[in-house]
């Protein structure tokens, strides 16, 4: 007899007082009982389980016992993750090889999802009223679908939308000429501009970073402090 069987027996049932055993037998039972519900549980390390960024799945089997507890991290999405310049970053010289990355930049793994934007504050001190800014990505994100708009203060007529059919691809990808050509963005002030990509279900990883220079030699540009990147992920 258990030792819990036999407590209480002793405790509840008087000597002689149970000659067939039956309440023997149905302590018994229960012990079995208990025994079996310890055996098709789990055991827990004391704690608190779940955190901002974890939650809790528990398996359960067919009789209704936890059978394991485990932390799960919470997929990222909804809301966004805001980069911005603290200072002027700038670049003197024509073409990608003179080009610097405005320090915005995103790390993209297989799989995901991302909506990014930036908003670029451009300057091309003492510059002319021709030539502009170039854009480029560094290398062009490998994924089931790329979807790219820009807009940029590319002339007198204003803010000009520009939409890509299929995102320019290879290392580097160029995105847009002339960014500020005219009214010239003189030391007096910059010209934004706002660069979107939705990368959908990323099949290569890589950072996703913009360069930026000026189109004519010997100018300047600049792209200020407070510029900013808000990057979603979206799965």
């Amino acid at each position: 007899m258990s030792p819990l069987i036999d407590r209480y027996t002793r405790r509840l049932l008087p000597a002689g007082s149970d000659p067939q055993g039956f309440w023997t037998t149905e302590l018994q039972n229960i012990q079995r009982a208990i025994d079996a519900a310890r055996a098709g549980g789990v055991v827990l390390t004391p704690g608190v389980y779940g955190d901002p960024t974890h939650t809790v799945q528990v398996t359960v089997d067919a009789d209704g016992h936890i059978t394991g507890m485990t932390e799960v991290p919470i997929a990222a999405g909804g809301g966004g993750v805001t980069t911005f310049r603290t200072s002027d970053v700038s670049t003197t010289g024509t073409g990608y090889g003179s080009s610097v990355s405005t320090g915005l930049t995103q790390a993209i793994a297989v799989g995901e999802t991302w909506h990014l934007r930036w908003t670029l504050y451009i300057r091309r001190p003492g510059g002319g009223t021709t030539g502009g800014v170039s854009l480029w990505l560094t290398t062009a994100p490998v994924a089931s679908s790329v979807h790219a708009s820009v807009l940029a203060y590319g002339n007198s007529a204003g803010m000009n939308p520009m939409f890509f059919a299929a995102l320019p691809s290879g290392t580097p990808a160029a995105l847009v000429v002339g960014v500020g050509t005219n009214p010239n963005p003189s030391s007096a002030g910059a010209v934004p501009c706002v660069v979107e990509l939705f990368i959908r279900n990323v099949t290569g990883a890589s950072t996703v970073d913009v360069h930026f220079a000026p189109e004519v030699a010997g100018e300047t540009a600049v792209v200020q402090d407070g510029s900013f990147l808000v990057a979603e992920r979206v799965s």
